[in-house]
């Protein structure tokens, strides 16, 4: 199924804001009209004039489509994970950053665990901070109303404890899953090799250090600390090395 067809829905800014609503959306229809040119290099030069100033899902997704066009890997799949981050379950995302993953050199997956283990990563990748807020206060709200509903009289005895443990576990549960998400939002710096090869130094410095290792364009990584000019990753299998940080952009 080929789905790099592009979005042409975009987004309402609010009212006191009409004039640049208006410029975005112009700029997002004539990078829409020059990819349905097959005008791909100009679409994203497009696209990309947005990226500061919007975030929407369907940016991502076209930049990200407009770059897969010109073969640009890595930049394709920071586009696709950067509309992910606002729309973790869109499908088309989904599917898109799938097809840009096969053209990816460097296979690394994360290391096998636990089937539950497996479960709660992958539930968390398709979560919002906003989708876990919502559940969140909706458990707060259900609490608090069987909560009355005890000072009132209106729930009693059985019914009252039949009701009051299981809510207890979900704020508890649900409060740490807010945390997990949020350090994994926020906590976690990840970046995608955009350069063909570069080559992990166990320095950083391009002289006669060692080479560690070599990851390929659109193999995503996590940074750790930076040093002028260099930045040190981390692999999902582990390994760590310095590397330009021209090679990356970052997520």
């Amino acid at each position: 199924m080929n789905v790099f067809h592009i979005n042409s829905v975009f987004f309402c800014f609010l009212f006191s804001a009409l004039m640049a609503q208006e410029s975005a959306d112009d700029l997002f229809k004539k990078g829409n009209a020059l990819y349905a040119s097959h005008k791909f290099r100009e679409a994203s030069e497009m696209y990309e004039s947005l990226v500061h100033s919007v975030e929407h899902a369907d940016l991502y997704y076209n930049l990200g489509n407009a770059y897969f066009r010109q073969g640009e890997i890595g930049q394709s799949i920071w586009a696709y994970e950067k509309g992910l981050q606002f729309n973790p379950r869109d499908n088309d995302l989904q599917h898109n950053i799938a097809l840009a993953r096969a053209h990816v050199r460097d296979r690394i997956d994360f290391p096998k665990g636990m089937v539950l283990v497996d479960y709660y990563r992958s539930l968390k990748q398709k979560v919002t901070l906003g989708d876990v807020f919502f559940i969140g206060g909706f458990i707060l709200l259900i609490s608090a109303t069987v909560w009355f509903g005890k000072l009132f009289g209106f729930i009693r005895g059985t019914a009252y404890r039949v009701l009051i443990l299981p809510l207890v576990i979900g704020v508890f549960a649900m409060h740490g899953f807010m945390l997990d998400v949020y350090w994994d939002i926020t906590g976690n710096q990840q970046a995608v090799v955009v350069t063909p090869v570069v080559e992990a130094l166990s320095a950083p410095a391009a002289s006669d250090e060692k080479i560690l290792f070599r990851i390929h364009e659109g193999t995503v990584v996590q940074f750790t600390q930076d040093y002028p000019g260099w930045v040190e990753i981390v692999l999902l299998d582990g390994k760590k090395g310095w590397i330009p940080d021209r090679t990356l952009r970052a997520l």
